[in-house]
């Protein structure tokens, strides 16, 4: 148990067809699934900048100058919907989910996986930098903001290449402070909003320990994703 000022987000990832959208939407489309991933706050900011959290019994003291979220992101409509495929598979695929999608208000950024950690090298590991490319155009053409996963430095430089607007940093990543750390320091130097998803084990030092090393590494536009 912790007790905290953090921004407080919940997020609700439930794989959706289409058919729910036209019912909660009022529009029509082919059958198509995507991540749904729904952000609700309790406080107008990410995160404050004095955190007290309480931890394995041992009270740490954080401060942390965090950009608010609002700041970078736009927040007038709630909830802030960041939606789209798990994995970018086609341009098809990615145009047609994303003109959909920029068809719900509360839709603010799409996301979609071009690199995809497999835990065997047999299955499909993302179509990689072309579906930056993919992501270039669905900005363009529907205005959404863009995000993708990030597990290596090169993933990141191609990223920003292709004008990604948020990164993100997975469950697995963030559980090897190594690994973190690398992506910290190719960040440095570069004004990007990053995502960190919690652990894939319940470890609250990892999680916060991958935001303190962004934060060292210069970024203040941090969100804490569980």
């Amino acid at each position: 148990q912790f007790t905290h000022k953090l921004f407080r987000i919940n997020v609700l990832c439930d794989r959706i067809t289409a058919g729910k959208f036209r019912n909660n939407y009022g529009f029509n489309s082919k059958p198509l699934f995507c991540y749904w991933r729904r952000i609700l706050s309790y406080h107008e900011t990410l995160l404050s900048l004095k955190c007290s959290i309480f931890t394995f019994g041992t009270r740490m003291k954080n401060e942390l100058t965090i950009t608010p979220l609002e700041e970078w992101l736009p927040v007038s409509d709630k909830p802030l919907v960041i939606s789209g495929p798990c994995s970018a598979e086609s341009y098809a695929q990615v145009m047609e989910t994303a003109r959909e999608l920029s068809k719900i208000p509360q839709v603010r950024v799409f996301r979609a996986g071009i690199w995809k950690p497999r835990t065997r090298p047999t299955g499909f590991e993302g179509v990689g930098i072309e579906g930056l490319k993919w992501l270039q155009e669905v900005k363009a053409e529907t205005g959404l903001l863009t995000t993708v996963e990030v597990a290596k430095p090169g993933h990141i430089e191609s990223a920003l290449k292709h004008d990604i607007d948020i990164l993100w940093f997975g469950a697995r990543t963030v559980v090897n402070p190594f690994t973190v750390q690398e992506l910290c320091d190719s960040l440095k130097g570069h004004d990007v909003p990053v995502m960190v998803k919690n652990p894939l084990h319940p470890d609250f030092k990892l999680w916060l320990g991958a935001i303190e090393r962004l934060h060292k590494a210069g970024i203040r536009k941090i969100a804490a994703v569980h």
